[in-house]
């Protein structure tokens, strides 16, 4: 399975785009990364891999590509992060970090709430 989908906005499929997405690719070669340049909704996208479990997607569309930022959207968390690609990796760990802390949260208000105590 995936770590990351890099999701492309590139409706016109002019090739403007391909230094920047390898510019990327060339930051995360750590994980495991789908390009997606499909031409279906943003919303449709990250629907589609948030039912595969791919915790991560990076979007690039024009105002990304234009200003050399990247939105970064985590499965578990609805608002996306915008950042420089300049500080892509270190706002991934920092990410990574949460999602984690995240996880083991909810499995643990989960398995509280599984837990009934009785008195003998």
């Amino acid at each position: 399975m995936h770590q990351i989908v890099l999701i492309v906005l590139d409706f016109e499929n002019d090739g403007k785009y391909d230094s920047y997405i390898k510019e990327i690719q060339d930051k995360l070669l750590d994980y495991r990364v789908l390009t997606d340049s499909l031409c279906s909704s943003l919303g449709k996208r990250l629907y589609y891999f948030e039912k595969l479990g791919v915790p991560m997607c990076i979007i690039i569309g024009p105002q990304e590509l234009k200003e050399r930022l990247v939105s970064v959207k985590m499965r578990i968390f609805e608002d996306k992060k915008v950042v420089s690609i300049e500080n892509l990796i270190q706002e991934i760990l920092k990410l990574k970090e949460l999602y984690i802390s995240e996880l083991l949260q909810r499995s643990s208000n989960f398995s509280k709430k599984l837990i009934k105590f009785t008195e003998d």
